[in-house]
């Protein structure tokens, strides 16, 4: 981010959500030259991959499934600034506590 210019309002969520994901685990990040994966949760029993979109779609859960199937990781979700009703593997970032 440009230290002189404002951070988007995406940029400021995914912040909070990795301020909320710190509290569950041990987080790290994946990239590679296809893609990332924002936030990978590791709480010592169990590994969950998230991906963080102001408006997330059925097209990020697959593109995350996809991704985190490839690390070993059964569990993907994808965390929205809005609740959706449309799919169990949305959360709404209002319910990270």
């Amino acid at each position: 981010a440009n230290v002189n210019a404002d951070l988007s309002r995406g940029s400021k969520f995914e912040n909070a959500v990795f301020h909320q994901l710190q509290a569950w685990g041990q987080l790290s990040y994946f990239a590679n030259k296809n893609g990332e994966i924002d936030f990978i949760l590791d709480n010592g029993s169990q590994t969950f991959s998230f991906e963080v979109k102001e408006s997330p779609t059925r097209f990020d859960y697959s593109t995350l499934k996809r991704r985190a199937n490839k690390l070993s990781i059964s569990t993907a979700r994808v965390i929205g600034l809005a609740p959706s009703a449309t799919s169990d593997a949305f959360l709404w970032g209002g319910l990270i506590k």
